[in-house]
């Protein structure tokens, strides 16, 4: 188990968001990471979107790898930003 310096360290060596993000697309960004986790096969869940080429990437597998639902979800994310 970590203890709090070490949890602290541990955040500080994460990039820091882009607070320009529009929260909308942020949260459905990493409801499609869960979601259509196939289309992800690179990235973990819990990473960090950092700035808008983040949501990019995401729309961009979406379409990319996934189906019909995906398209949906990645044209959602894109109408938000």
């Amino acid at each position: 188990m970590l203890d709090q310096s070490d949890y602290n360290s541990a955040l500080s060596a994460l990039p820091a968001m882009d607070n320009s993000l529009p929260p909308d697309a942020v949260r459905r960004a990493r409801l499609a990471l869960v979601q259509h986790a196939e289309c992800f096969w690179t990235r973990r869940p819990e990473a960090p979107l950092v700035d808008r080429s983040d949501l990019e990437l995401i729309i961009r597998r979406l379409r990319e790898n996934g189906k019909a639902a995906a398209w949906k979800t990645a044209r959602e994310i894109e109408t938000c930003l």
